[in-house]
């Protein structure tokens, strides 16, 4: 018989602030478990990697970034709206 085939993951709970042990990468990311929330909205439920919403990373030249940056200090919000 294997007995070493099958291996045991522990779940970790989203919520969860600190984890105490070194957890396996697969722990780390695997899918959350359990019953889904019926009362959640489709923006609830979509896949965040911040607070607020996700964040991708783009490219921005130095030039445009440092023309935007200065504008904004010279002439402040009022330029922005």
């Amino acid at each position: 018989m294997l007995q070493g085939a099958v291996e045991s993951l522990r779940h970790i709970d989203s919520v969860t602030k600190e984890v105490l042990y070194n957890p396996k990468y697969e722990e780390l990311f695997a899918p959350e478990v359990g019953p889904e929330n019926p009362f959640q909205t489709r923006q609830q439920r979509a896949l965040k990697n911040m607070l607020s919403g996700f964040v991708e990373q783009t490219h921005i030249s130095d030039f445009q970034f440092e023309n935007q940056r200065r504008t904004f200090n010279s002439y402040g919000m009022q330029n922005f709206v």
